[in-house]
């Protein structure tokens, strides 16, 4: 992976992102979880595990 630009997230920007754009916020754990279950489902990546996330390599190389 070296030489690849990763653009990754966790889940305070996703709360910060959901504060921003709602009334409800949702708490972190929340966030944490349903990241971990897209995840396991393929639909993220964890670039750091349990810490942060980026969308799927669909490039076709190995991660």
């Amino acid at each position: 992976m070296l030489g690849r630009t990763v653009e990754a997230f966790d889940a305070w920007r996703i709360r910060w992102f959901l504060d921003e754009a709602a009334e409800r916020g949702y708490s972190e754990e929340d966030i944490v979880a349903a990241c971990t279950h897209l995840a396991s489902e393929g639909h993220l990546r964890e670039v750091i595990g349990g810490r942060w996330l980026a969308l799927p390599d669909n490039s076709g190389g190995t991660t």
